[in-house]
């Protein structure tokens, strides 16, 4: 657990960050297209939800942590109505936020993401995800991936590798290519069982990609969290460029 003085840092850093940034106008050039691979649903359900954890510079201010990993600086900014994350070329880097609430349990999960071109193999992962502790963690984890994975999936020269993962109980995995240069609309769905266990689903553009049912359930609270982090097991080689992803909202619906 941190420290109070810790926690207050971060948040204070990101304050004043975001503040500076909240006004800032620069164009990235992206599309908001949605993905050719994954066919849409048809869903009928309000959309209010999906925003009301993070959607513009005030509400990533009051709601969210900075929780960021070998960095010297904030690598993240709101701009042009999104959070922007970087990192270098050849770091470790590991920009990261996470909600300031750390007792979710059963409800769906939502992030609305961008993912730009990301260098070959390169060591460099956007992530959408929940999490408790290395054991219990729930992942959206979209890179280019290691060579091996993205010849297993078929990866086409405009896409990356999008793995859906439980970390234990049980270790599951998916893994799925996307195309580049579109925005995602990801969200994680948990219920509860009969017998108080999770089920779990990813579900991407409003189509269910996999699900699985967890060895646990409500007693596991999680954290959210928002992050591109420069790390190993995304690829075969250390970023060769430098990278980015915008978050343009994050939001919460509870299940009855």
């Amino acid at each position: 657990m941190k420290q109070y003085c810790g926690v207050f840092l971060k948040r204070y850093r990101l304050l004043v960050i975001l503040f500076l940034f909240s006004f800032t106008s620069c164009s990235v050039g992206t599309k908001r297209t949605n993905d050719e691979h994954i066919n849409p649903a048809t869903v009928v359900q309000s959309d209010s939800w999906k925003s009301n954890l993070a959607s513009d510079s005030l509400s990533w201010i009051e709601n969210w942590l900075d929780d960021s990993a070998r960095t010297d600086s904030l690598q993240y900014k709101h701009e042009n109505g999104s959070l922007k994350f970087w990192t270098a070329k050849g770091s470790r880097e590991r920009p990261k936020v996470t909600h300031k609430n750390r007792d979710w349990t059963t409800g769906q999960y939502y992030w609305r993401v961008y993912i730009p071109k990301m260098g070959l193999y390169n060591m460099a992962s956007v992530g959408a995800f929940l999490y408790h502790d290395g054991n219990h963690e729930l992942d959206f984890e979209i890179g280019s991936g290691k060579k091996t994975v993205r010849d297993s999936v078929r990866a086409q020269d405009d896409e990356v590798v999008m793995y859906l993962t439980s970390q234990e109980f049980p270790p599951h995995q998916s893994i799925h290519p996307i195309k580049v240069e579109r925005w995602y609309d990801l969200s994680i769905r948990l219920t509860e069982t009969e017998d108080g266990k999770y089920f779990l689903e990813w579900i991407v553009n409003d189509v269910v990609i996999d699900s699985v049912t967890l060895e646990y359930g409500p007693e596991i609270k999680f954290g959210i969290h928002c992050s591109l982090e420069n790390i190993q097991f995304i690829g075969d080689i250390y970023a060769t460029q430098d990278h980015y992803t915008l978050f343009e909202s994050v939001g919460y619906r509870s299940i009855e």
